[in-house]
């Protein structure tokens, strides 16, 4: 009479590949979940900061990382010439551009502002004359340096795609502050050429979750594998 018994015999290579792998696996699980607590925090961080009153543009010498994402109130005048298109976005069916301008401060300071969304069959930006007074957030230009698989800048058709001090300064003829300002309001001015402001809400990737699920999941799907290939490997027949 044949009997069937089971015995677990997964072999060399496939303990191999357990032994090395399941760690792994579960350092890389793990290694996500540490960077969704870090990436949570970022992100409350910087939203509450986004919410906090404008305040005046501090000097040069206290210029800091706390300011990222900090409404600020600027006094400038804007330059008219030369008015830079910065990136590509459809609005309502529309293809356009934002339209990048250097502001000039009352104590000789140069600011690059975004003032907002404009579509490409728009009549040129038309320049408030005087001062004005400017509001958004800013951004470290550090932070928004180019990325894959962002196109490079083309100033000779006058084509931005990201914020490049160098050659933004070279392309205003100023030396420009390490900060952008993201107009909040718009900045009215004669004509029908007025850009839209842009919504700078805080949006950092945050898939950290899922990463860490998938890590975990195939942890969990090796040690299964494992299991069922030594049981049916170590299957005997008698």
């Amino acid at each position: 009479m044949a009997t069937h018994t089971r015995r677990f015999r997964p072999g060399l290579w496939p303990t191999l590949t357990l032994v090395l792998g399941l760690p792994l696996l579960l350092v890389l699980g793990t290694w996500q979940v540490q960077r969704l607590e870090w990436k949570t925090s970022l992100i409350a961080m910087l939203e509450a900061r986004h919410a906090q009153p404008a305040v005046a543009l501090p000097a040069v010498t206290e210029l800091g990382p706390d300011l990222a994402h900090r409404p600020v109130r600027v006094t400038a005048e804007l330059a008219p010439d030369p008015v830079l298109r910065y990136g590509v976005e459809r609005q309502q069916g529309r293809p356009g551009h934002d339209v990048l301008q250097l502001a000039r401060l009352a104590d000789g300071r140069a600011l690059v502002v975004n003032r907002g969304w404009l579509a490409e069959d728009a009549p040129p930006v038309r320049t408030p004359a005087g001062e004005v007074t400017l509001e958004g957030p800013v951004r470290w230009i550090a932070d928004l340096e180019r990325r894959w698989p962002t196109p490079a800048n083309d100033p000779q058709a006058n084509r931005w795609y990201w914020y490049d001090q160098d050659a933004l300064a070279r392309a205003f003829g100023a030396e420009v502050l390490p900060v952008v300002l993201v107009a909040s309001e718009r900045v009215l001015a004669p004509g029908p050429a007025v850009p839209v402001p842009q919504s700078m809400a805080v949006n950092l990737p945050n898939n950290h979750l899922g990463y860490a699920i998938t890590w975990y999941g195939l942890a969990v799907a090796l040690i299964v594998i494992y299991a069922l290939y030594g049981l049916k490997r170590g299957k005997d027949t008698r």
